[in-house]
Order: C-alpha cells, then structure tokens, then sequence
C-alpha cells in the first residue's frame, strides 16, 4: 500500500493489484489491526489501483493522512461537452464529466496513461473553444467506447477556469422587459358624404 488519505472511517489508498468492492483487508496501524471493506477500487497507472476502504472507526490519529495521486478533490459536473483534438481517436470525444481537477473522456479507442493532449473544449456561453492539456491517468473500455480519467496538467489557466465557472454558475433569470405596446397605424378618414 502506498500513500494513505484518511477522512473519518474513510481511507483512500494505492495498491498494485485490483481489489473488488466487499474485500476485507486487515491493516496495521500505530499499534493497533484494523479491518477494511473495500468500497471502490478503480486503475490509475499500468500496475496502480486506486483503493477506498471504510474502517469501523474513525482513524483520525492513528495515521497521517497524505493526499494520493488520482484522488478526487473537486465536485465533479456531468456535463457533455465537445472536445476536439487531432490527438483523439475520430479527432473528437465528449466528456463524461468534468472537474476543476480533469475530466472524463467518452472515446472511441483507448488512450495510454500518461499520455498528454491537447485538447479544445467547448464550453456553453463561448465564441471559442478553450484550449487546454490533459494527461490520461487511466483509461478502461465500457461497452464498445472507452472511458479515460485525465487531469488538467494546468488547472489555473484562466480561460479554462472561466469555463468551468460557466458550469457552476446558476442560470441568471433574463432581463424583465416591458410587455410591447400596440403600434396603432392611422390614415386619415375620409369625409362621409
């Protein structure tokens, strides 16, 4: 087991072997054994699993917590937005969802962790698409597609930021116009004789 993040009874962890959810495993810690059931364990290099267990205690204190390449700090959206690229596969994929930290990729061919792209996405509300550098953390085939994790490799870009706001932000209610006054045409009467 390599880096340790502990939230509570929540552990997150690396392994180099899968583990399926329901898993038991005992763990040493200050002293003391500890008996884990894995909750989720997903690929996040060639030979790294990423592992979240839950304890039947809080663990505050028994262990330093580490944060653990590939774990999650931001919400994810799920949004489906275009992404275009002459490094993807059909030169285009959507995402899945997407975070201040990455994305998901819906791809029709499978991408190399650690693999770097270039990518422009389109983002509601842009003239333009945002241009920006993903590196593929992990990538696993879903039906017939496949789907990749990848990070941002520059999360503070500012256009990228701003897009990412768009997503966040609520719909602003549209401006409240007066309701359009009738247009009376006249012509001058004519004279009844």
């Amino acid at each position: 087991m390599s880096g340790l993040q502990v939230q509570g009874d929540l552990l997150t962890f690396c392994v180099p072997s899968q583990l399926r959810p329901g898993d038991c495993l005992r763990v040493s810690m200050k002293e003391r054994t500890v008996q884990l059931e894995v909750e989720s364990c997903r690929p996040i290099g060639d030979k790294e699993f990423l592992v979240t267990a839950r304890a039947p205690v809080p663990l505050e204190g028994l262990v330093d917590s580490v944060p653990v390449l590939g774990t999650r700090r931001q919400a994810r959206l799920d949004e489906r937005l275009r992404v275009m690229s002459p490094e993807l596969p059909d030169y285009q994929a959507l995402t899945q969802d997407i975070s201040a930290g990455g994305l998901r990729l819906d791809v029709s061919e499978s991408l190399e962790p650690g693999e770097l792209l270039a990518l422009s996405i389109s983002f509601p509300g842009y003239e333009r698409e945002v241009d920006c550098e993903v590196q593929v953390l992990w990538c696993r085939p879903e039906g017939n597609r496949w789907v990749a994790g990848c990070r941002f490799t520059d999360p503070d870009e500012p256009r990228l930021r701003a897009g990412l706001h768009t997503l966040r932000a609520p719909a602003l209610p549209g401006a409240q116009l007066p309701a359009p006054r009738r247009q009376a045409r006249f012509a001058p009467l004519g004279l009844a004789g």
